[in-house]
């Protein structure tokens, strides 16, 4: 029997959106992401010590990220020549940079990184920025991480703040293993455009060496939104990239190969 409103009761019922599970470590438990999932419409957080500190598992489609605030990287300046190791020793992984200084990585941050990859297959790390603008300090802080793990097997994104975590944790949950690189290069790119840092200069230079026009190496760029993305991008992703398909083939070989200077 059809209501007074008119149709089956059956089909104006409302039922709930479809729930999506996301396990967080503890250390992101107490922060603005973890009340923003909690608040969100379709991601479903679930707190767990089982996985590594600052990591966030997306059961589907099966992917581990590893949640860091860029700050957090600590990239230290010191004069050439000074030996760190007099210090606190909590530093590595240094790069002479060109005002005469020493940028390093923080110790924990890199073994962190490496269990990482260690334990995950399908992983990537998210690095927060924080703030409307990134900081030259930031900057050089993306420059060495990306020069450090230039050769692992992972991918990274920048985002500005926990929402845009938050955004691109849902737009993971909607798509297949395949695109998840590709959605992690559209949310890497968006924000160092909105940070005001695309500097190209190292890329171009890098890309020289195989041969690759400015033209070419800015496209690639662009699409790409990190040196480290564009390393481990496949030749189909390549291939979708308005650049010659002897460039894609040549880009691809160059930076797979041992000779890349790091």
């Amino acid at each position: 029997m059809e209501s007074e409103e008119g149709g089956d009761p059956q089909q104006q019922r409302q039922f709930p959106a479809r729930k999506y599970p996301v396990i967080l470590h503890r250390s992101l438990a107490q922060g603005q992401l973890f009340k923003l999932l909690q608040d969100h419409e379709v991601l479903k957080p679930r707190v767990s010590t089982s996985v590594l500190p600052r990591s966030c598992i997306i059961p589907s489609p099966s992917i581990a990220l590893l949640i860091l605030n860029i700050d957090d990287i600590h990239v230290l300046k010191q004069p050439v020549g000074v030996d760190s190791s007099s210090g606190s020793g909590t530093t590595s992984s240094s790069n002479n940079l060109a005002d005469g200084t020493v940028a390093q990585l923080n110790t924990a941050i890199v073994k962190s990184v490496q269990e990482f990859i260690r334990l995950h297959r399908n992983c990537y790390v998210v690095l927060q920025v924080c703030g409307k603008q990134i900081t030259i300090q930031q900057h050089t802080a993306l420059d060495v991480f990306q020069r450090r793990f230039f050769k692992e097997n992972i991918a990274m994104a920048l985002v500005k703040d926990s929402a845009e975590c938050v955004a691109l944790i849902t737009d993971l949950t909607k798509v297949g293993q395949a695109e998840v690189r590709t959605k992690l290069h559209q949310h890497h790119a968006r924000t160092m455009q909105q940070g005001g840092v695309l500097q190209l200069e190292k890329v171009i230079s890098l890309l020289k060496l195989a041969g690759i026009r400015s033209h070419d190496a800015i496209v690639l760029y662009d699409s790409f939104g990190s040196l480290a993305n564009l390393a481990h991008a496949s030749l189909e992703q390549l291939s979708q990239c308005c650049v010659p398909r002897n460039v894609v083939h040549a880009i691809h070989d160059f930076l797979r190969s041992d000779c890349v200077p790091i």
